[in-house]
């Protein structure tokens, strides 16, 4: 049987502007920091996302029905459900851990477009500290979107907009960056 790890991203936004601010910065951090602070860092092939993750996490149901029983306006469901993406892990960059994980990422707000993620062999993906193919949402929390079959370099535990890249090829920079600094 397969192990499975969820590594949640979550926006901190109801802690109030001094939390929401920190966490937009560390989403937005120098790669290094990036590198150093991931509890885990995986390359993983996409296998598919689970339709029945809302089953998964229960307690957001849990807490919207409570908000609305007292008085609270009704959440948007939409905001609330956090898709599930499972993964087959090809290699642990950092770390160890199960042979399969699923990750849960904000969902983007209909109003925010996906950026072009830049190349990882731009100077534009170095440069800028939000550039990467997730997107930061207004609750400084990290949304990303995964096709099964394409592989990816997750950095588990960390709200990065760096954290979900696609890896083409065992070539591409950024996993040839990460794992350099993880031999230094």
């Amino acid at each position: 049987m397969k192990q499975i790890f969820i590594a949640g991203v979550l926006g901190l936004a109801a802690l109030g502007p001094v939390a929401a601010h920190a966490e937009c910065a560390a989403a937005t951090a120098p790669a290094d920091d990036l590198i150093a602070r991931a509890s885990a860092i995986v390359l993983a092939q996409a296998v598919g996302d689970d339709p029945s993750g809302m089953k998964k996490t229960p307690d957001l149901r849990d807490i919207q029905d409570k908000a609305t029983e007292s008085g609270a306006a009704p959440l948007d469901r939409t905001k609330v459900f956090l898709p599930i993406q499972l993964f087959d892990v090809l290699e642990y960059v950092k770390g160890d851990g199960p042979a399969q994980i699923s990750v849960t990422t904000a969902v983007a707000p209909a109003k925010t477009e996906a950026p072009h993620a830049p190349a990882h062999d731009a100077a534009a993906f170095w440069k800028d500290g939000a550039a990467g193919r997730g997107v930061l949402t207004d609750a400084c929390s990290v949304a990303a979107e995964f096709e099964p079959g394409q592989r990816y370099l997750i950095f588990i535990g960390e709200t990065h907009v760096k954290a979900y890249e696609e890896i083409a090829s065992d070539e591409d920079p950024w996993l040839a960056y990460v794992k350099a600094q993880l031999a230094l």
